[in-house]
């Protein structure tokens, strides 16, 4: 983990009142911490979760983690299944990791802050997050701009977050993916797009039909950041950079 995804890691969690009232279901069967190399995580309750292989829930369900979710570098998980995955803590992904989590109608919670270093994919829909939602690029590391690397749908691997709400602010810095993406989603604090480089496709980039409650900040990306097709942006804040027409 860089220093300073360490540094992050050691923020409080920050939650909102209907988030933090969320508790483990009583018919969970108990479990202590998971290291998962491959296969489903089947449903009950877990002191921490970590993916170090290609792992993924059942299709029925609740995963509930008392602690942290981690997925380890190159590692992959999925959650887009069926089941229903809540995590109490923190999530973090590593270096050339994929992770879908959610799909439409999702029940599933992060509790606390999203940070992920370098991934190739994090593709969640529907998703709700207590605190804060942070996707960084650095070194040059995990670049998919030329589309070659595959999600686990089979798809182009892709960093977007659609249909969810964040809590606090959400970030996009320094990614090299093949298209990134932030639809129709609810973030209370500002939203920063920052440095990032996608395929050289037209809309390969996009900031559209969201409520963002603080400002909306867009700069040195490789492409200036469109609606995709989507509804204008609700800012509360101010709207800079690249995204000021957004």
């Amino acid at each position: 983990m860089s220093s300073v995804a360490m540094a992050m890691a050691g923020l409080a969690m920050i939650a909102s009142p209907a988030i933090a009232a969320t508790s483990a279901p009583n018919d969970l069967v108990p479990y202590g911490q998971l290291d998962c190399r491959s296969g489903p995580i089947e449903p009950g309750t877990y002191s921490s979760i970590l993916v170090i292989g290609n792992c993924s829930l059942t299709d029925f369900g609740t995963v509930f983690v008392n602690g942290d979710f981690r997925v380890a570098h190159d590692a992959t998980f999925s959650s887009q299944n069926g089941g229903t995955l809540i995590v109490g803590g923190n999530f973090w992904s590593g270096t050339n990791s994929f992770t879908d989590m959610g799909e439409p109608g999702s029940d599933d919670v992060v509790m606390g802050n999203v940070y992920s270093d370098n991934p190739y994919e994090m593709l969640w829909q529907d998703m709700t997050v207590g605190g804060w939602y942070y996707i960084v690029g650095q070194n040059g590391y995990s670049d998919n701009t030329d589309c070659s690397q595959q999600g686990p749908s089979g798809n182009p691997a892709t960093v977007t977050f659609e249909g969810g709400s964040v809590a606090s602010y959400f970030s996009y810095s320094g990614n090299m993916s093949c298209n990134m993406r932030l639809l129709d989603s609810k973030v209370a604090g500002n939203v920063d797009y920052y440095g990032n480089s996608v395929n050289s496709s037209p809309g390969s980039l996009v900031v559209g039909g969201n409520w963002i409650g603080g400002s909306l900040n867009c700069g040195s990306n490789s492409q200036t950041p469109t609606l995709g097709g989507g509804n204008k942006n609700v800012v509360k804040g101010k709207l800079h950079g690249q995204c000021k027409k957004l």
